[in-house]
Order: C-alpha cells, then sequence, then structure tokens
C-alpha cells in the first residue's frame, strides 16, 4: 500500500509561513497602536494631575499674576495639541491595523482552504486503505477456502466420489 501524499503540501507550507509573516506584522502593528493609545493616556493623566495642582495651589493663593495664567494656559494648550496629535497619529495606527487584521484573515482563509482540501484527500485516501484492505481479507478467505476443499477432496478415497 502506498503511503498517504499530499499534492499540495508545499503550497500548504507556503501559506503557513505567509499567514505567520502576516501575524508578527499584524503584532508589531498591534504594540504600535497601543504605544500612542498608552501616550494618550498618560498625556490625559498629566493633563488632569496639572489642572488638580494648579486648583489646589489656588486654595492655597487665589490670585495668579498674568505671567503665570499665560504659562498655565499655553501649557494646557500644548498639552490638549499634543494629545490631538497623539489621537490622529492613533487613527492612522487604527487605520493599518485593520488593514492588516483584513489581509490576514484573508491569509488564514487561504490556509484553511487548503487544508480542508487536505483533509478531504486524507479521508479519501484512508477510505481507500480500507476498501484495499477488505479485498485483501476477502482474498485470503476465499483462498482459505479453496485450500480446505482442495484439501478435504484430496483426503476423500476415490471410491466415495
Amino acid at each position: 500500500m502506498r503511503r498517504f501524499y499530499f499534492r499540495l503540501e508545499r503550497i500548504l507550507r507556503y501559506k503557513r509561513d505567509i499567514e505567520e509573516k502576516i501575524e508578527r506584522e499584524f503584532q508589531l502593528k498591534r504594540a504600535e497602536y497601543l504605544k500612542v493609545w498608552n501616550q494618550i493616556r498618560e498625556m490625559n493623566n498629566k493633563l488632569t494631575d496639572f489642572i488638580r495642582e494648579v486648583k489646589n495651589q489656588n486654595k492655597e493663593k487665589p490670585y495668579f499674576t498674568a505671567e503665570e495664567a499665560r504659562a498655565v494656559d499655553s501649557y494646557i494648550l500644548r498639552l490638549e495639541v499634543t494629545i490631538e496629535k497623539l489621537k490622529g497619529i492613533l487613527d492612522e495606527k487604527k487605520a493599518e491595523m485593520e488593514m492588516i487584521k483584513e489581509e490576514l484573515n484573508r491569509a488564514k482563509r487561504e490556509r484553511r482552504a487548503i487544508e480542508i482540501l487536505k483533509e478531504r484527500s486524507y479521508s479519501r485516501y484512508l477510505e481507500e486503505v480500507k476498501r484495499e484492505e477488505f479485498y485483501e481479507l476477502d482474498d485470503i478467505s476465499q483462498k482459505l477456502y479453496l485450500n480446505r476443499e482442495k484439501l478435504t477432496l484430496e483426503n476423500v478415497p476415490l471410491e466415495e466420489m
């Protein structure tokens, strides 16, 4: 009996390699996305902490000089602009990540289609093996039966025939 051979095995390995490469690329893009997201969160925390600190300082000293007020406003504005820029970058990273995710899903579908072909081919192979095994066993049992009849015919005296 020949052993199982899938003609598209090389293509399947190639598709798996492509899928793994795209998966790594997706993970890198996801890491970049999370890095920007964490930066936005840190900047928001920094802004809230600064505003809270200014309010607490305002209780101790209820007035600001014009220069201090301008500096505080300028700092808050810079933080808000930075946060907005980071949100723009975050949107770009999310779009890149979604694009690669679609590519990854397509690669998974292609690999899965070939795997289904392999599974079907293997099940046909197993059926063929069972069928050949059945015919071999049937042939063996027929030969045993014929040999048994020959033995009984040879042992029977000629007068009885």
